[in-house]
């Protein structure tokens, strides 16, 4: 299966750089037909990725190095978001309960070190509580519903 590659095209008639399957068409700005020798500015291989890079191909170039460590930051914080999503928490917390299914808060707190997420265990078990995937035995401990 051939991967679908994306490339950002500067508009030899108003500079507008925007993101095409292949070099022709027209700009989207001007209306203008792009030459058989239209600039491609970069290729890329991920829709996500032609948008960030379309952003930075029309951005002046004194902002674009600016730019461009605000977009990797906000993607970081993104990933960082996905990777610590209320099922990946619950995962880890099944994965850490003990044999007999128990949860303690040093565990729980354990797994929220692990993934890097600001949440406290208080507001961790009471969403799982409310999920009705555990179950408070006593303060501080919690049985898995499973």
């Amino acid at each position: 299966m051939s991967e679908t590659t994306w490339m950002v095209i500067r508009c030899p008639h108003c500079g507008y750089c925007s993101g095409h399957r292949q070099g022709k068409g027209r700009c989207p700005l001007c209306g203008m037909s792009f030459p058989r020798d239209v600039e491609v500015v970069v290729t890329v291989s991920h829709a996500d990725a032609l948008q960030r890079e379309v952003a930075l191909a029309n951005t002046p170039e004194s902002l674009r190095k600016e730019l461009r460590k605000h977009m990797e930051r906000d993607l970081k914080k993104t990933n960082t978001a996905n990777e610590t999503s209320p099922t990946a928490i619950f995962q880890a917390l099944r994965e850490a309960a003990n044999a007999e299914g128990e949860l303690t808060s040093t565990a729980v707190m354990g797994v929220l070190q692990r993934l890097g997420t600001e949440q406290s265990v208080d507001e961790v078990m009471t969403r799982a509580e409310t999920e009705g995937l555990v179950l408070r035995l006593a303060r501080g401990c919690w049985m898995l519903l499973e």
